[in-house]
């Protein structure tokens, strides 16, 4: 369990620095 939450913790801060500046409005309604 602790694994994947990892992952996922990952692929989060990962699509957040690949949109950077670009669809902050989107990342903001999906949080």
């Amino acid at each position: 369990m602790l694994i994947i939450q990892r992952v996922l913790l990952l692929n989060h801060l990962h699509l957040f620095n690949r949109v950077e500046g670009t669809d902050n409005g989107i990342l903001r309604i999906n949080r």
